[in-house]
Formats: structure tokens, sequence, C-alpha cells
């Protein structure tokens, strides 16, 4: 059994900050922090190459929330991550006057959870998941957190990068 659903990868920046990502030349030259864990392929994506052209300096901190207060301090341009966690992130550190999202998604990528059926919680484990996301559905938060995300992005085939 299992769900899933669009996993939206973006740049975070500081709040007034001119890199606003509507196009991919703009991230030429600059500094932008990823988790260690962070996967950053959409960064290589096709027809991007900027890691492998060193077009960015892509700075690795342990996690998010590090990365999150280096960009607060002005050690980076950027952050690079996943949407959700990222405004997780930014929330808890009380940083949501300082930092936002732009307002176009680096990528799309689905998102599946699944349990095994011969796990005795995972008729509970898909319940609550299902829950959550029919409460995010109902309030309208879902189709807000998707559409404001993919405004304007176009999405490639593939990877499914936003060029």
């Amino acid at each position: 059994s299992g769900v899933s659903g669009p996993l939206l990868d973006v740049f975070f920046v500081r709040r007034g900050s001119d890199f606003t990502f509507q196009r991919d030349d703009e991230v030429a030259g600059r500094s932008v922090c990823a988790a260690a864990d962070a996967d950053t392929s959409a960064l290589d994506a096709i027809g991007r190459r900027w890691l492998k052209q060193e077009m960015i300096t892509l700075l690795r901190r342990p996690t998010l929330a590090e990365c999150l207060t280096a960009l607060d301090h002005g050690d980076v341009d950027a952050v690079f991550g996943d949407q959700l966690a990222g405004q997780s992130g930014i929330d808890q550190a009380g940083l949501a006057g300082h930092i936002e999202i732009v307002d176009r998604p680096v990528a799309v990528r689905d998102l599946a959870a699944a349990a095994a059926k011969s796990d005795a919680n995972t008729p509970e484990l898909i319940n609550r998941l299902e829950t959550g996301l029919a409460v995010l559905k109902a309030e309208g938060r879902y189709a807000e957190i998707v559409l404001s995300r993919m405004r304007h992005a176009q999405l490639s085939g593939g990877e499914q990068a936003v060029r």
C-alpha cells in the first residue's frame, strides 16, 4: 500500500535578494548551500550542469538548518533543498521574516510512500498519511502549495528539472 505526490526542490534566499531565479543563468557565480544528505542531482540535470561546469559554488553543511543559518548570516547566496523541509526549518528557526522561497522551483520530483502489507502497523501508517493529505486538500493548502511553486515552471522530460 502507498501514496504519492510531487516534491519540490527550491532555492531559499534572503528577503530582498537580487537572486530571483527567473532564469537559469541567474545562478552563475552564486554560492549555494545544501545539506550533506541532500540530493543535488537537479543542479546537474539535463541542460544545466551547474556543478560540472562550476557555474555555482556548492557548499555542504551537515544539516539544512545550518545552511539556512549560513544564508541568514550572508555566508551564501541561496540554499537548495526540499520546499517542505526548508519551510519547516525556517519556521522552527524563526527566520520567516528573513528568508523566503523563490517563486520558481528548481525541480519537481515524484514523492512516494509505501509500507509493507505484512507489517501490522501498515494500515495505521497509510491511514495517517492519507488523512494528512486529505486535510491539506480539503483546506485548499495542497493545491496552493503545488500551484504556488509551479506557477512559473516549465517541466522538462526525464529528470523533470524546471528550466
